[in-house]
């Protein structure tokens, strides 16, 4: 049985290739958009293969989910990151982990992530979602208290200097803004580098993160909060893993006229994790938050998850 986790039903493309390799494998298709893990357990004993994307996920797979996948052969996941999978236990149960990351050739057709960073910078910036709630909440009308910045008045520091951070970077130099960058690619000795970035971050009006989560869990932690601006805007498109949290509110809550912009919380895939997340971010007026949309326009969910689904065949030996 090959089990697809997530909606496709605007992707002909896709679902014509996972119906492929069903009929070629002689599996069942099963469609379980978003199932939880006790309705993806009923079919425990005839997985052969999943076909996700981690976005709307409500399972996690751990090694405990894993284990219990006894018949697992293939984890195709349409996504550049993989925290929601314990790779070190796949590899253990003799699982196939099937991302995009690497594919570099398609992934620079996809720049709707770089974009939403865009956008929320300037949310964060011009205090958008801000004002337009008190307008409809609170027949406010008043601009004294939303008046923001313009980027080219700016100094922004990107960390991150892959596919999405060059463009992002791109966009913010060319709207204007100083743009400083941080990353080991760029770097010949990079402790040198960050520390050096790390005494810039008093004057940095943007920060932007666009790293991986893995290997970067908590990198951006409460030594660097110490040192920015009590009106920075934190921008986080990549993971919430890779901000400590903990650090993150307390900040918030010290520095109200900083603003945190993020489409990512950590452990997502986590409901009851979630939610007590959402609660939390509900109480604390100086965070805007868009629900993991980065990737998900149409353009780019038609080559993300074509790549993926294609991948997949690939694997079988079914490709076109």
């Amino acid at each position: 049985m090959l089990i697809c986790l997530t909606m496709i039903d605007d992707l002909p493309e896709v679902k014509s290739n996972l119906e492929r390799l069903c009929a070629s494998k002689q599996w069942d298709l099963k469609y379980l958009n978003a199932p939880s893990l006790d309705v993806l357990m009923d079919f425990k004993d005839d997985i052969k293969a999943i076909y996700m994307n981690p976005n709307k996920s409500h399972v996690v797979f751990n090694s405990q989910v894993l284990s219990a996948l006894k018949n697992l052969e293939v984890l195709c996941t349409a996504s550049t990151g993989t925290v929601h999978i314990d790779l070190e236990e796949a590899e253990k149960l003799g699982i196939k982990i099937i991302n995009i990351k690497k594919y570099q050739e398609v992934l620079k057709k996809i720049p709707s992530t770089a974009e939403l960073a865009f956008t929320l910078t300037m949310d964060g910036l011009r205090k958008v979602t801000k004002s337009h709630n008190e307008a409809i909440n609170e027949f406010s009308w008043d601009f004294e208290k939303y008046i923001g910045k313009q980027i080219k008045d700016l100094k922004v520091g990107v960390i991150g200097y892959g596919r999405l951070g060059r463009i992002y970077s791109d966009m913010m130099l060319n709207a204007g803004a100083n743009v400083s960058l941080l990353d080991p690619r760029l770097s010949i000795d990079f402790e040198v580098d960050l520390k050096e970035f790390k005494q810039q971050l008093h004057s940095f009006d943007v920060i932007a993160l666009h790293i991986h989560a893995e290997g970067n869990e908590g990198f951006i932690n409460e030594s660097f909060f110490q040192q920015m601006r009590r009106d920075v805007v934190l921008v986080n498109t990549s993971r919430g893993e890779i901000v400590e949290h903990a650090a993150l509110f307390s900040f918030l809550v010290c520095n109200p006229n900083a603003t945190y912009c993020t489409d990512v919380i950590p452990t997502e895939s986590s409901d009851h994790e979630r939610n007590d997340f959402i609660k939390r971010v509900s109480n604390t007026p100086n965070i805007i938050i868009t629900q993991h949309i980065g990737g998900m326009s149409t353009g780019a969910r038609k080559l993300a998850f074509g790549l993926a689904s294609e991948l997949l065949l690939k694997h079988y030996r079914l490709e076109k």
